[in-house]
């Protein structure tokens, strides 16, 4: 336990790798997929975040199915605050009851980032 013990105390002082402007995308549901984005938009501490919710841009590609990349910048939802966690060694923060997010990692094409698609369904 004292193991244990040392490694929490060094993530309590090492803190985390999210940065102001960094998008996160949340995946959740039951009979479908739901796909939601975040935005940090401030680092409070060593621990925690203010985040918020963000637009997408989508496209239905199928019957109730589509793809969707986030719209950094164009906030749908009031800023909330959320401590970050390094669950599956992952960065996140909890969303709601049922769904963390997790860092999005854009390409950086002609200096701009650029977000992959990510895959929705509505079947529900």
């Amino acid at each position: 336990l004292g193991g244990l013990s040392l490694s929490l105390a060094s993530r309590k002082t090492s803190g985390h790798d999210l940065q102001v402007g960094d998008v996160l995308r949340s995946s959740w549901g039951y009979d479908q997929t739901n796909i939601d984005y975040y935005e940090v938009t401030r680092l409070i501490g060593a621990q925690m975040v203010e985040y918020r919710e963000i637009a997408c841009q989508a496209q239905e590609t199928g019957f109730m199915s589509g793809d969707s990349v986030p719209a950094p910048g164009k906030y749908v939802g009031e800023a909330k605050r959320a401590r970050v966690s390094d669950y599956g060694k992952r960065d996140s923060i909890k969303v709601s009851c049922c769904a963390n997010a997790y860092k999005v990692q854009p390409r950086i094409i002609g200096g701009m980032k650029v977000f992959g698609p990510d895959h929705w369904t509505a079947y529900a």
